[in-house]
């Protein structure tokens, strides 16, 4: 039994070693499902991809505005090398006001990632005012998504109870 298996096992290795396959292939030829010309259509993330490198290239970066008609913008960065933070933006593009509370992302740009190093942006507690270890400066390139988030009626009963830091105090009389 034993040289039946070692003669199975080195058939397998030498079909394998020249190339050839013993597993069958997926698609028969008399399939005609699939058209060899038919043209693929780029994804979301390829469409992605090239506004980011054009943002780049432009020394601009892309603001997404989570369900907005118009969700994607391209803004540009001062030429004179001045830097621009994340809570600059929100505020120059009106967010700020237009939200009551947002979320937001920042994607930075890497050549080692296809969607960019994700940077969470953190906000202080039940205000649009982003805590200042998370207010980057903008670089060329880099994506910042931003979605209003939605307030629940129970945290909207307790920030009538408790206030905005989540810090009780205690008061001697």
């Amino acid at each position: 039994m034993k040289p039946v298996r070692t003669l199975l096992a080195s058939s397998l290795l030498a079909l394998s070693a020249c190339g050839c396959s013993v597993i069958p292939p997926m698609y028969m030829d008399n399939d005609k499902s699939l058209d060899p010309l038919v043209a693929l259509q780029p994804s979301a993330a390829s469409e992605q991809y090239d506004v980011i490198s054009q943002a780049r290239a432009r020394n601009s970066v892309v603001l997404e505005i989570v369900g907005s008609k118009d969700p994607v913008r391209v803004l540009p960065l001062p030429t004179d090398g001045r830097s621009v933070f994340v809570s600059d933006l929100l505020k120059q593009s009106g967010l700020t006001k237009e939200f009551d509370r947002m979320q937001a992302t920042l994607y930075r740009n890497s050549p080692n990632t296809l969607g960019g190093i994700r940077m969470g942006i953190h906000f202080h507690n039940r205000s649009n005012q982003i805590t200042a270890e998370h207010d980057y400066a903008l670089q060329a390139g880099d994506r910042l998504e931003v979605a209003e988030l939605e307030i629940n009626p129970f945290e909207s009963f307790s920030d009538l109870i408790m206030p905005s830091g989540g810090n009780r105090r205690m008061v001697a009389y």
